[in-house]
């Protein structure tokens, strides 16, 4: 399951339709469900290559039809909000990499230590 946060990968200033979709292409491959709330600039997103399923929270957490949710993604932000609100003042100049370890340790969760080790020198 790939799990990307709008807007968390990257942190734009400029937050309107196009800079998501740019934003969109270059990290998401082609034909991946997208599944969002209903803002408007998520609308083209099936155009641009894409299936997208959509979510009305003033109607429902989970669509009637489709069955699509944002249930997992909601608890996987709880969970990173928890773990480093205790750790950390809530500056933004570190929320990048706060994410970044969090996202690392989540994908490779036991074995996070080793692979760190085994590709520190892939760095400068």
């Amino acid at each position: 399951m790939i799990i990307f946060l709008l807007g968390r990968t990257k942190n734009p200033t400029n937050r309107n339709k196009q800079t998501i979709n740019n934003i969109i292409l270059e990290n998401i491959e082609f034909g991946t469900i997208i599944v969002t709330d209903c803002w408007s600039g998520y609308v083209d997103l099936t155009k641009l290559g894409y299936f997208h399923l959509t979510v009305n929270h003033s109607e429902s957490f989970i669509d009637p039809l489709t069955g699509a949710n944002t249930q997992s993604i909601e608890n996987r932000w709880s969970v990173y909000k928890k773990k480093f609100k205790s750790r950390y003042i809530n500056n933004p100049s570190d929320f990048s990499l706060l994410f970044a370890e969090f996202s690392f340790k989540l994908k490779f969760k036991d074995q996070s230590f080793s692979y760190f080790m085994q590709n520190l020198n892939k760095f400068d």
